[in-house]
């Protein structure tokens, strides 16, 4: 278990929102067109489409309402223990798209009220 550090956090160096695999789209409009209801052959940007929030179980067909949330904060892995991790592990949690569970889209409502906190919180 790595102790909380409390200083240095960016989430800048996590680099969110990177197009890791380099097929034109970043990560946010990676999760859009997996979590779509309506699928609509995955084009980059995400220009339409509706969601299910995974936290409050609204429908969001306004793409300024979704939001993809870490489910485990950038903030919170910072403290965890990530400010030790090198640049490339810390890129690649940001962007994980390989575990469903890791990047959530939601409304933004109820990623602001979660905020940095940890998950079981």
């Amino acid at each position: 278990m790595e102790r909380e550090e409390r200083g240095g956090y960016d989430r800048f160096q996590f680099r969110p929102g990177a197009d890791l695999d380099d097929d034109g789209c970043d990560t946010r409009s990676e999760v859009l067109n997996r979590d779509t209801l309506d699928p609509a052959g995955g084009a980059c940007p995400v220009l339409a489409g509706s969601w299910r929030s995974a936290y409050d179980g609204l429908v969001v067909t306004d793409l300024r309402a979704v939001e993809i949330d870490h489910v485990v904060s950038l903030k919170e892995a910072w403290d965890s223990g990530a400010w030790s991790w090198t640049s490339a592990q810390r890129v690649a949690f940001a962007n994980d798209l390989i575990d469903v569970r890791t990047l959530r889209a939601v409304t933004a409502g109820t990623n602001q009220a979660k905020g940095d906190r940890d998950p079981s919180n």
